[in-house]
């Protein structure tokens, strides 16, 4: 498990963000700023540096994470949670036989 993560309920998750991953950020920053919940983008980037390390909103400086950026964005890992493709659904369910309704 990835530094950082050992809070999350989706541990899973966090160890399993590669690059080229679509991701959304599920948590807020440490400081409380909470504006950046909700945003997806596509990483491109994991790293570990202080070049994320304060809130973009209230400025306030925090520890160094290991941080996923791509699009604009940036985040620690733990914060993160991966959307994974269509094709890895388990959720997607194929009808084999189409009825009409009734009339």
């Amino acid at each position: 498990m990835r530094e950082g993560a050992e809070d999350c309920l989706w541990e899973e998750g966090v160890s399993d963000i590669r690059v080229g991953d679509l991701v959304v950020i599920v948590k807020p920053n440490p400081c409380g700023c909470d504006k950046g919940v909700g945003i997806i983008f596509r990483v491109e980037i994991i790293d570990r540096s202080e070049r994320y390390n304060k809130c973009h909103w209230c400025k306030q400086r925090f520890g160094i994470f290991d941080q996923a950026s791509g699009d604009g964005h940036a985040s620690a890992l733990y914060k993160l949670r991966r959307i994974p493709p269509l094709s890895e659904s388990d959720e997607v369910k194929h009808e084999e036989e189409l009825t009409a309704p009734p009339q």
